[in-house]
C-alpha cells in the first residue's frame, strides 16, 4: 500500500503467495488504515487501542443484553479488556482482530433468537 499498489502477491514467501486471499495479514480489514497513520509504532498502538475500545464497549452491551447491571457490565468489560487473553494475543494480529468482534457479533444473534 505505501508503494501506491495493493498487495495481490507477495513474491518472498515459498516463489510466490496471493497476499490477499490469506487470512493473516489481513490485507482487506478497514481498521488496518490506522496502521498508516504516522510511524508504524504509532499506528499500530492506534490499532492496538481502538480494537481494545470495540472489546470493551461489545462486551458491555452483551453484558447488559443479558440482564446484568451497570457495574458488573463494567466490570466485565473492564476485566476482557485488562485480562491475560486480550493482553497475549496483542501481537498476533490476526487473532486480535477476529477475538475482539465476537462479543459484538454475537449481540445480533441473541437479539434474533429472543422468544416473542
Amino acid at each position: 500500500f505505501a508503494q501506491g499498489a495493493a498487495p495481490y502477491w507477495n513474491p518472498a514467501v515459498f516463489n510466490g503467495v496471493p497476499f490477499m486471499a490469506l487470512l493473516h495479514p489481513n490485507a482487506l480489514y478497514p481498521l488496518n488504515a490506522l496502521l498508516f497513520v504516522g510511524d508504524f509504532p504509532y499506528g499500530y498502538n492506534l490499532f492496538v487501542i481502538a480494537h481494545h475500545f470495540i472489546l470493551v464497549f461489545s462486551v458491555y452491551a452483551l453484558m447488559r443484553f443479558w440482564g446484568v447491571s451497570r457495574k458488573a457490565a463494567t466490570a466485565s468489560a473492564l476485566v476482557a479488556a485488562l485480562g491475560g487473553y486480550f493482553l497475549s494475543i496483542v501481537s498476533l494480529g490476526n487473532q486480535l482482530v477476529s477475538t475482539v468482534w465476537m462479543p459484538g457479533g454475537a449481540l445480533p444473534r441473541w437479539l434474533r433468537w429472543q422468544p416473542a
